[in-house]
């Protein structure tokens, strides 16, 4: 289920408001805004990760600083999502289609679609965004959920 085309040509980009952006840090997941910037994208179902489990894993990972938290949350949700235990609604090719439909709408039009994976509990994603990255991953959410 992978395209691949295009190149990539980093550009400054100046949003709708004016400014010119670089790098964000939402909650955990630090990205960079920028038009024309390949961005690799990981968004997961909200039940393929048992709530119980993260706040068992925030409470042993409570002393550590911040940046080592960050990262440790990343490393431990990436192996629950590869042991696939929980949900695993995408193993169902209706879900999964509609998912890739989804993904595919807007190729050409807000971001060129450079590859894409879905997996049984989450879906990765390379695109270059044509206009900010949030419009384009809450785009595919609020469509998606």
């Amino acid at each position: 289920m992978t395209k691949l085309r295009g190149e990539y040509s980093p550009r400054r980009s100046r949003h709708a408001d004016g400014e010119i952006r670089a790098w964000y840090s939402r909650g955990y997941l630090p990205h960079r805004d920028e038009i024309n910037f390949t961005q690799f994208i990981t968004f997961r179902l909200a039940d393929s990760v048992a709530q119980e489990c993260l706040r068992q894993f925030e409470k042993e990972v409570k002393d550590l600083a911040l940046a080592e938290q960050q990262l440790e949350r990343r490393r431990q949700i990436e192996k629950w999502l590869d042991q696939s235990a929980d949900c695993c609604a995408l193993q169902q090719i209706d879900a999964a289609r509609c998912v890739q439909q989804i993904l595919l709408h807007k190729d050409g039009e807000a971001y060129r679609m450079l590859a894409w994976v879905i997996m049984l509990n989450h879906v990765h994603v390379v695109i270059e965004p044509l206009q900010e990255l949030g419009k384009i991953v809450q785009a595919w959410k609020s469509v998606s959920a």
